[in-house]
């Protein structure tokens, strides 16, 4: 639930924000070119969500293990601090996917109402 009110306050702050930017610079508001800019940050938030999924699946874990006992290897024998990836990045990238397919479903509705 707490996810869900965060991601409808991250729609509607940025939907208000788009609209404030689109009057000042522009004087007149498009279906098309506001379709376009609703795009744009679905993309960006679909590549966060997209890298937090793949960095939170353990993917890179083995990779990074490795280069790191590669590397460090000659000059600390000792066991370094290893911290993998996937318990950096977030478990479940979900708010990322639900701004994201909110912004892609509102881009192609004004595709389909140009």
């Amino acid at each position: 639930m707490q996810t869900e009110k965060k991601a409808a306050l991250t729609i509607v702050g940025i939907h208000l924000f788009l609209l404030l930017i689109k009057i000042i610079f522009n004087q007149n508001i498009s279906v098309t070119a506001y379709g376009d800019t609703c795009f744009m940050i679905a993309l960006f938030f679909l590549m966060i969500g997209a890298l937090f999924s793949i960095l939170g699946s353990g993917f890179f874990d083995f990779f990074q293990k490795n280069m790191k006992r590669q590397l460090f290897h000659k000059k600390n024998m000792k066991k370094a601090n290893f911290i993998p990836l996937s318990q950096v990045a977030p478990r479940r990238p979900t708010y990322w996917f639900e701004v994201a397919t909110f912004f892609l479903l509102i881009s192609l509705l004004s595709l389909l109402f140009t």
